[in-house]
């Protein structure tokens, strides 16, 4: 009886709240109120049939690296063969003896590019050495000609890859026509620094006169070896060496001569009071 009478109620007013209200919102309103309490709020708005969708923003554009150049000329540097072997599209075109730095001053080892190059340049750090055909590729160090050819196949330089003046004018043109970016200077191995070829002391017997020889079994003395000197060697590029050769030497004959021959015209102007000059 009581839900009866409320709901009776209920009704009247609503009804005279639609009798009271302005025209066009009478029949608005229930069915607003419906739709706020039934029909959910969409996550996302859905575009009309029709209309043109908003574009949305593009994604960041990724950045690639661009591809690293093809190897076109390669230069092998071993530096325990002292040998330098060159391959140009895959085909091997030269292969040659090379001098590396000496102990004291090693090349380095790794895989570098040219980094600059000049047809004739000077060293900065070694008095004004030459340097034809340098070909830069890790700092101050290069491969480059040298006139001191016949220490190629021995470590001898300051660090520097010494090769002949016809070598060293093949690397630079090649280098030159197919760009740093393009070549690839690989250096590896370990350099022996043995002492020059004449003066290898530990070659020699403690005593020479007790080396012998077999030949045929029979057992003959060897003959003795000839004595050694202790000289500074000076290449052209100014490098020193001591080193010990022997008294043979036609070298250190020569230089012999030349003493004696000063000091007889040296004596002759102390004789002459030292106011002729005929004696030089």
């Amino acid at each position: 009886m009581v839900r009866a009478c409320y709901g009776l109620a209920l009704s009247v007013a609503l009804g005279l709240t639609a009798m009271s209200a302005p025209p066009g919102l009478a029949a608005d309103a229930p069915a607003a109120q419906q739709a706020q309490i039934t029909e959910p709020t969409p996550a996302a708005a859905t575009p009309a049939a029709g209309t043109i969708p908003v574009a949305t923003a593009p994604a960041a554009a990724v950045k690639t690296a661009p591809p690293k150049p093809e190897t076109t000329l390669a230069i092998d540097i071993d530096l325990t063969r002292q040998r330098m072997t060159v391959t140009e599209y895959g085909r091997e075109v030269g292969s040659w003896a090379i001098s590396s730095g000496r102990e004291g001053y090693r090349s380095p080892t790794g895989t570098y590019r040219p980094l600059w190059s000049s047809k004739m340049w000077y060293s900065k750090k070694y008095d004004n050495a030459p340097m034809p055909h340098a070909v830069f590729f890790s700092g101050g160090v290069a491969m480059h000609a040298t006139q001191a050819t016949g220490m190629l196949g021995q470590p001898a330089s300051h660090g520097c890859i010494r090769q002949s003046p016809a070598n060293a004018a093949t690397t630079y043109k090649l280098v030159a026509k197919h760009g740093n970016a393009a070549t690839r200077i690989f250096v590896h191995g370990k350099p022996r620094h043995d002492e020059p070829r004449l003066a290898r002391r530990d070659a020699q017997p403690a005593n020479p006169r007790l080396a012998v020889e077999r030949p045929n079994g029979r057992q003959v003395a060897a003959a003795p070896r000839p004595a050694m000197r202790r000289v500074l060697l000076v290449d052209s590029n100014g490098f020193r060496q001591v080193a010990e050769i022997p008294a043979n030497d036609p070298r250190l004959i020569a230089y012999y001569q030349r003493v004696a021959q000063m000091q007889s015209r040296r004596a002759a102007y102390t004789q002459a009071g030292g106011n002729s000059r005929q004696a030089w």
